[in-house]
């Protein structure tokens, strides 16, 4: 194994240690002119504004550690491509983005699309048995169909909630 990925592989196995660690990796591993950019929130430039940046997100997300699994490594003299998911977790163990979803029964599935574009796209799978439940909680809904269910304000004001 190159010596460049055994440090990305060492950087990735510290995150899982908690949010020192985490920023211990950055500053032991990460060049003093570093560039953060995230699809979301833009770009930071500079160690020590990253640095704030990974506490902000641990304490806004209330996150205890990231796990991050490695799929695939493209690894050649000074450069590594990593193919890898950051799992976020709680002090309990549970994964950051359920606690988005427990908010709401409506929601089935969710998925975030966001990696190389300037904003994010969300995709909602609702649980057809909660939205029938839903739909006689709210007697404005009982006599429609699911799909004018499905598009109402009423349930749409809820899942957009929930997210």
């Amino acid at each position: 194994m190159l010596r460049e990925e055994q440090i990305v592989r060492d950087v990735l196995a510290m995150w899982r240690a908690g949010l020192e660690e985490t920023k211990e990796s950055w500053r032991r591993y990460a060049a003093g002119h570093l560039v953060w950019w995230n699809s979301a929130r833009g770009t930071i430039v500079g160690l020590e504004p990253c640095l704030d940046g990974i506490e902000q997100l641990y304490r806004l997300l209330e996150v205890a550690y990231v796990d991050v699994p490695v799929r695939n490594v493209l690894a050649e003299r000074g450069r590594v491509i990593v193919e890898r998911s950051d799992n976020l977790f709680h002090k309990d163990g549970s994964v950051v983005a359920y606690a988005i979803l427990e908010e709401s029964s409506l929601i089935a599935q969710f998925v975030a699309i966001g990696e190389a574009r300037r904003y994010v796209t969300g995709l909602v799978a609702l649980d057809s048995h909660a939205v029938s439940t839903f739909a006689k909680q709210h007697p404005e809904l009982e006599n429609l169909t699911y799909e004018e269910i499905v598009a109402s304000g009423t349930l749409r004001g809820e899942v957009q909630r929930a997210i």
